[in-house]
Formats: C-alpha cells, sequence, structure tokens
C-alpha cells in the first residue's frame, strides 16, 4: 500500500505488544520504516512499558487512543513522561463517536490549551477527527467529518499559530478530509 502511495518513510504507530513485529519490519525493509509506541494509559504500568520502548528505539509515544480525558490525569502522566524522555506524543483527539457503542478518545479538545500551557516542555503532535473538524470556526461539535468550506480561525489553525510545541499529523482521513475541504483555506493554511 504504502508503495503504491509513493511513500518512502512511514511510522509504525505499535502498541508495545507488538514491538517485536515491528522490530522485524524495520528489519526486513532497512530506512523505511521507524515505530512509536503506545500503551493503555489507563494502566498502573503504562509510563514503565512507554519508558522501556523508548530506550529501546521508538521516537515518539503514540498514537495514545484511550477513552479518557485529554486533560485528565491519565493522559497528563504520559505528557509528564514525554517531556522528561524529550519526544513528542501523538493523541488521537475524538469528541464524537463514529459509531454506536464506539466512546470517544482523549476527549475534551476544546479545553486543550490549558494542557498546552501547562506542558510546555512536551512536543504535542494532534491527529485524528476532533483535532482536524476544529480547523474551522464554524464547527459545531456534532460529526466526526465536516463537510463543506473551512471557516478560517478555528480551534486547531489557532493553537498551532501560537504554540509551538504542537505539530499536526496528516497520515489519516481526518487530516484528508480538513485538507480536502477548502483548497483555497488550505493552501495558506500549509
Amino acid at each position: 500500500h504504502i508503495e503504491g502511495c509513493g511513500v518512502t518513510r512511514a511510522v509504525l504507530l505499535t502498541a508495545v505488544q507488538q514491538e517485536d513485529r515491528a522490530k522485524g519490519l524495520m528489519e526486513k525493509y532497512p530506512g523505511r520504516f521507524v515505530r512509536s509506541a503506545s500503551a493503555n494509559v489507563m494502566r498502573p504500568e503504562a509510563a514503565d512499558l512507554l519508558t522501556k520502548a523508548i530506550k529501546d528505539g521508538a521516537l515518539m509515544l503514540g498514537e495514545l487512543k484511550d477513552h479518557v480525558a485529554a486533560d485528565g490525569p491519565e493522559l497528563r502522566r504520559m505528557y509528564d513522561l514525554a517531556a522528561e524522555l524529550d519526544v513528542p506524543v501523538l493523541i488521537h483527539f475524538q469528541d464524537v463517536p463514529n459509531y454506536t457503542g464506539e466512546g470517544v478518545f482523549a476527549s475534551g479538545f476544546k479545553r486543550f490549551e490549558g494542557v498546552l500551557k501547562a506542558y510546555p516542555k512536551t512536543k504535542f503532535v494532534g491527529h485524528a477527527n476532533e483535532f482536524w473538524a476544529n480547523i474551522s470556526a464554524d464547527y459545531a461539535g456534532d460529526a466526526s467529518y465536516p463537510v463543506g468550506p473551512i471557516k478560517p480561525g478555528g480551534l486547531s489553525d489557532k493553537l498551532l499559530s501560537d504554540y509551538g510545541n504542537l505539530c499536526a499529523d496528516l497520515s489519516a482521513n481526518s487530516g484528508n478530509n480538513a485538507l480536502s475541504r477548502s483548497p483555497e483555506f488550505t493552501a495558506g493554511f500549509l
């Protein structure tokens, strides 16, 4: 798939239980892959598992995708860890379920500016539905993949402009959806 897309290098979003598989792919395709490390942040051993993975070659924490608040204690513990290890942390922000029973992940993106202020030494990577839906100032918080033109001044755009410790990941459909909605906005945004 990645060859068909013209991708030459990719990050394997690797659960700590799958590290050996990721390392095997990295050995099989030298120079093609790097890996991240993720664990269930609700488990008490998450920080130890992630620290071990980083020391063993993972380049960042994430994708962290758990049913917790983005500004809650579970993820705050990971933000501290990312700063301590000096690695970025990729967060899956999703406040609107895609299907019945899915739930939400790293909820409360509208409050995330407080996290960026509180953790200036942590490098964050914004990702997923809520992050990219909020690129538009008129996002109503009611759709995972909003349609129509983007109204400048959205929260994600503002946070990316105002905080040097926040970057964005475009690799998922949510990023593609956001940037394909308004070509004229996208050119200026990029």
